[in-house]
């Protein structure tokens, strides 16, 4: 993955996956470590999206899920 790529991704979703970790976690320091992790198995897996909207949607559930 670029780095261009990487930027894409934290610019995108990092807001959107820290406020649904505290929001379940009501914690901010573990919400940041669970932020880390979805954009690493983002990074690491070989995923692939028909479109933004289904991105966001496993973003969400990753989130949800960790």
């Amino acid at each position: 993955m670029e780095d261009r790529e990487a930027r894409r991704l934290i610019e995108t979703y990092a807001d959107m996956i820290l406020r649904i970790s505290t929001h379940y976690l009501k914690s901010s320091f573990d919400a940041e470590d669970i932020c880390q992790t979805v954009l690493i198995k983002y990074i690491t897996s070989k995923v692939e999206f028909a479109s933004p909207t289904h991105e966001k949607a496993w973003i969400a559930r990753t989130t949800i899920n960790c």
